[in-house]
């Protein structure tokens, strides 16, 4: 009897040992088939982990090399290009503020990009000197250089005439596709440079660019802009500069044709009479005169083309041509013999 007890108890042993072993079993095997497989990448940071100090510095050097890599612009002179890069027009506004949004100028390799720095009346920024290291990279060329002049009481300097209406733009180009970086420009009498940041891209340029200041700059004169529409006794009038405000052509003009912008044109012996919601700069303003609506009147040399702002600070260039109609039938009345 106490034997076969003691039999029972020790199958019963042996089977507790047995569920429990085989339960490690398959715990094991479980966590054998869940754990991930790693690949060669993973592998490799693994081992870093008991790596030598020297081996980890290599190794984190390889990787910022290859990270730079994808960054860096493809600097090349690529001659395959078989369409022609977008062209495009932009105004950016530029004030004092810190917060302000630096201008980002498309270049592209061998097309020209010209760049007109304009106050907030419209006026050109003339341009002191512009700065930067993008030599073989970027070509900048101002429109007006330095040259050497001699004023009134025979005093001689080397800077520019900062009232010359083109004294304000500069025209830059990419050598190479791909090219970046940035341009620093000193304006006459601001002490803070504007940045400009370019880029080369291989669709698209920037054909023009306008920089707006949020200042008035040296080529606005505050007394003629504050006085408005206020009268001046003793001041001679223009009757034919007041009827060019209100659309009306002075007496013995001839109507002419304006292309490229809104206004109206009529010619006058030696002058140009324009009436246009546009602020003229070039060429010489001659006279000027405007009431409460949104139009002036100019009066300016004969010329073919006048330069202007409109209201976004951008520059337009306006056309004056002959009218044809006009002209054909003025021919026809001089050999009619009347």
């Amino acid at each position: 009897m106490l034997c076969a007890r003691a039999l029972r108890g020790a199958d019963m042993k042996r089977t507790v040992l047995a569920l429990f072993v085989s339960m490690i079993t398959v715990n094991v095997h479980a966590e054998e088939v869940s754990a991930p497989v790693m690949n060669d990448v993973e592998k490799a940071a693994q081992g870093l982990l008991v790596a030598d100090p020297q081996t980890i510095l290599n190794v984190r050097g390889q990787i910022g090399r290859a990270s730079a890599a994808k960054r860096a612009p493809v600097l090349d002179t690529f001659e395959d290009f078989a369409e022609a890069p977008l062209d495009i027009e932009e105004v950016f506004n530029v004030s004092s503020d810190p917060n302000s949004q630096t201008p980002q100028i498309l270049l592209a390799r061998y097309m020209s990009t010209s760049v007109n720095f304009v106050d907030a009346y419209g006026k050109p920024w003339p341009i002191r000197r512009q700065m930067s290291f993008l030599s073989g990279l970027v070509e900048v060329v101002r429109v007006v250089e330095p040259a050497p002049s001699t004023n009134e009481n025979g005093e001689s300097s080397t800077g520019i005439d900062i009232n010359d209406p083109q004294a304000g733009s500069l025209n830059m180009s990419s050598l190479k596709n791909g090219a970046a970086g940035n341009i620093t420009v000193y304006l006459v009498n601001r002490s803070t440079p504007i940045t400009l940041a370019v880029s080369g891209k291989s669709g698209v340029y920037h054909k023009e660019v306008t920089v707006k200041i949020d200042e008035v700059g040296p080529q606005t004169d505050l007394k003629k802009v504050n006085r408005a529409d206020e009268v001046v006794v003793g001041t001679k009038t223009d009757s034919d500069l007041n009827n060019a405000l209100y659309g009306v052509g002075p007496i013995g003009s001839k109507a002419m044709v304006v292309e490229g912008g809104e206004g109206r044109a009529w010619l006058k012996g030696d002058a140009l009479y324009l009436q246009t919601p546009l602020s003229v700069f070039s060429p010489r303003v001659m006279g000027a005169s405007h009431a409460n609506g949104r139009y002036r009147a100019y009066k300016l040399p004969t010329t073919s083309i006048v330069m202007a702002s409109n209201n976004e600070g951008k520059t337009v260039s306006l056309k004056i041509k002959r009218n044809v109609a006009a002209s054909i039938y003025e021919e026809s009345q001089q050999g009619s013999g009347y």
